[in-house]
């Protein structure tokens, strides 16, 4: 079982087997509150042929109790509970679930594309300057066609307005990349030498002119633009 997730500022799959912990020896008193996980995304399940993968618009619970099964938590209600009663149903709100079958292999292509137009549907920018974000957002080995550098055409993105400048940001968009780069700390892992240490793949400086931003698998990359009017 798989579960598919987006914090502020990426994205990552975590993959939870039932009844178990990799930090310590799981003794199971509570088989299914404890198999109970976040979905802030989406979850999937696969076998040797099939993926069957569930987006959601808002966080809910989500597990796999049975094999071949999945199951999202809609509300909770006990009567029994250590601060009283527990009853969503009070307070629900209903959200949107969509549901895909893909053959193995095929499904991350929707859960990415599709769960990103649920996750960050497109705004319309206001006049002047306007922070503008890219994300990759695949890992590499994820998809055999997807998981390479990819580049998007800013000229093709933005059609009807003339970029004057842009200025790559940190992530936070509060400071300008290359002042961060340059206060940026290097640290010296005490063991190990340069030549071990992977070198991690980053899209390169924008041409002002072609106006292309590169992205490398998993990376994420905020500017600020401005246009001309």
């Amino acid at each position: 079982i798989t579960r598919v997730y987006k914090g502020k500022e990426h994205v990552e799959v975590e993959f939870m087997i039932r009844d178990y912990r990799k930090d310590w020896d799981l003794e199971v008193n509570e088989p299914i509150a404890g198999n109970y996980y976040p979905i802030n995304l989406g979850i999937y399940i696969k076998d040797n042929s099939t993926e069957l993968s569930v987006l959601v618009d808002r966080s809910v619970g989500g597990s796999s109790i049975r094999d071949g099964q999945l199951e999202l938590m809609l509300h909770r209600k006990t009567m029994m509970f250590t601060s009283g009663l527990l009853n969503d149903t009070l307070f629900q709100v209903l959200g949107k679930y969509y549901l895909r079958i893909d053959p193995l292999g095929e499904g991350a292509k929707w859960r990415r594309s599709f769960g990103q137009e649920i996750y960050s549907p497109l705004l319309e920018l206001e006049d002047g300057k306007a922070l503008f974000r890219l994300a990759h957002l695949y890992e590499v080995g994820e998809d055999k066609d997807l998981s390479v550098m990819t580049s998007v055409e800013l000229k093709k993105v933005f059609p009807n307005k003339k970029i004057k400048k842009i200025t790559e940001t940190s992530l936070s968009a509060n400071q300008e990349r290359t002042e961060m780069e340059r206060k940026r700390l290097v640290w010296k892992v005490e063991g190990s030498s340069e030549e071990e240490e992977p070198k991690v793949v980053r899209g390169g400086p924008i041409d002002p002119a072609k106006l292309v931003v590169n992205l490398s698998p998993m990376e994420i990359r905020t500017f600020i633009i401005e246009f001309s009017y």
